[in-house]
């Protein structure tokens, strides 16, 4: 049996939709989008 880690490279689409694809993600789902949609356009339009 081996000891190496294994990853999910999330900048892979595999990686990505395995992350947050998965129903007991959605909340991070969310809060991802929050900060890298919603915060950035707040601090644009003020």
């Amino acid at each position: 049996m081996s000891t190496k880690e294994r990853y999910i490279n999330l900048f892979t689409d595999y990686g990505f939709k395995k992350k947050f694809g998965e129903e007991p993600n959605k909340n991070l789902l969310l809060d991802f989008l929050i900060v890298s949609l919603i915060i950035p356009y707040l601090q644009l339009i003020s």
